[in-house]
């Protein structure tokens, strides 16, 4: 089965910058959120590094009250496909 028919069909990178801005969530909120770097933030939103810290997932997932599957399942699929950050 195919990751790609079971999440949204943006990459990773773009889904989770759409929702951070749906939030009203500026960069340096999420960061202090999820506690991580704002630079970790707007490498992966404009996909020059993968999210690949399974800690980082879960707590990028959790400050934005997302499903830690439903983006690893992006983040595979990104994967597969050599979007995201990945190729």
């Amino acid at each position: 089965m195919k990751l790609g028919k079971l999440v949204p069909d943006d990459s990773a990178p773009v889904f989770l910058r759409c929702m951070r801005e749906t939030r009203g969530l500026t960069r340096a909120d999420l960061a202090k959120r999820a506690g991580i770097s704002e630079q970790t933030v707007r490498r992966v939103e404009s996909a020059k590094r993968p999210l690949w810290s399974l800690a980082v997932m879960a707590a990028w997932a959790d400050a934005l009250g997302i499903g830690r599957v439903l983006l690893v399942s992006m983040l595979l699929r990104d994967y597969e496909s050599g979007q995201g950050g990945w190729s």
